[in-house]
Formats: structure tokens, C-alpha cells, sequence
């Protein structure tokens, strides 16, 4: 395979996260040296930014199935452990990006700092047909924000403030 060169937005998260877990695969090392500094990641402000792109998403692709038919699929996402969840939300935001953007590039491309099964999965999102994504995402989205619940909040004040504004604008 060779690298393209990336026209997309990237995912606002670091590539470093390994395929589903790096625990138990030959990458693993434990920190001897103390003085590695670790890095965090604040998975809030990364998951807010695949949570107002995946709402876009739900506006322009509204549900035709009732909320509980994907019980068993949600109860699913809220086993993941919060990095497992993450990679996955990255994964459906970046093939969203991807989707919405530029159509010449057929899947996700390969990332060197994660773990092959993850890079195959990713590919994988690319040959789902648009109503699997389009669940999948919605999935994730719900996931979100169960997960983040001021996440609802917020896009509930920005629908109010704007509402208000288009409702009062036009007396002037």
C-alpha cells in the first residue's frame, strides 16, 4: 500500500492508541524509566468535537427506525472501556470526514501508530452501504451522549439561542 498524501481534516486525537488494545500484543512496554513524561488526552474536548460533527450528520440523515430498535447495538458501545470507545468514535468520525469530503481517497488510510487489526477495521467502515454507517454513527452519537450528557445540553442552548434570534430578528 502507499501513503497518500492527507487532504482531509484530521481527527482531532493522537494516532497513538494502539488497535483494540496494546496490553497482551508484542508492543507493549512497561514505563521503566519514570522520567517518560505521559501524555493525556482529554477524551471531553476530542469527543465533543465527533459528537457536533456526528449531530450534523443526524440533521441531514434523520432516523426512519424507532429509538429502541438498536437496543442490543448500544448496550454493546457501553461495555467498551473509555480508550476502546474512543478509538471508535475517532474511527466513525474520521470515515465521516472521509465520506463528506474527498470522495477519491476509497477507505481510511493506513496509520502507522496503530495496530493492524485496527487499520484493517477502519478500512472496513469504507465498504459499509450508507444506511449501516448512518447506524453505526447514530449509535455512537447516542453513545456520546450518554456518556457526556452536557453535550445534549449545549446543543439544546445553541438551538434555543439560535431560534430566538431568527424568531426576533425579522420585527426589526
Amino acid at each position: 500500500m502507499t501513503k497518500r498524501s492527507q487532504s482531509r481534516a484530521l481527527s482531532p486525537t493522537s494516532t497513538a492508541f494502539s488497535g483494540i488494545s496494546n496490553y497482551r500484543t508484542e508492543s507493549y512496554r512497561p514505563i521503566r524509566d519514570k522520567t517518560v513524561p505521559v501524555v493525556t488526552i482529554d477524551y471531553r474536548l476530542i469527543s465533543k468535537t465527533h459528537f457536533d460533527e456526528l449531530s450534523k450528520y443526524m440533521t441531514v440523515y434523520p432516523s426512519k427506525a424507532p429509538p429502541k430498535s438498536r437496543s442490543t447495538a448500544r448496550q454493546k458501545l457501553t461495555r467498551l472501556t473509555i480508550q476502546q470507545f474512543h478509538e471508535l468514535s475517532t474511527d466513525v468520525y474520521d470515515e465521516l470526514v472521509r465520506r463528506k469530503g474527498d470522495t477519491e481517497v476509497p477507505f481510511l488510510p493506513v496509520q502507522e501508530g496503530f495496530h493492524p487489526e485496527r487499520n484493517r477495521a477502519r478500512q472496513k467502515l469504507a465498504t459499509l452501504p450508507t444506511t449501516k454507517f448512518e447506524k453505526l454513527s447514530r449509535d455512537v452519537y447516542f453513545e456520546l451522549a450518554r456518556r457526556y450528557p452536557g453535550f445534549k445540553d449545549d446543543v439544546r442552548a445553541l438551538s434555543l439561542l439560535s431560534h430566538s434570534f431568527y424568531s426576533t430578528s425579522w420585527r426589526k
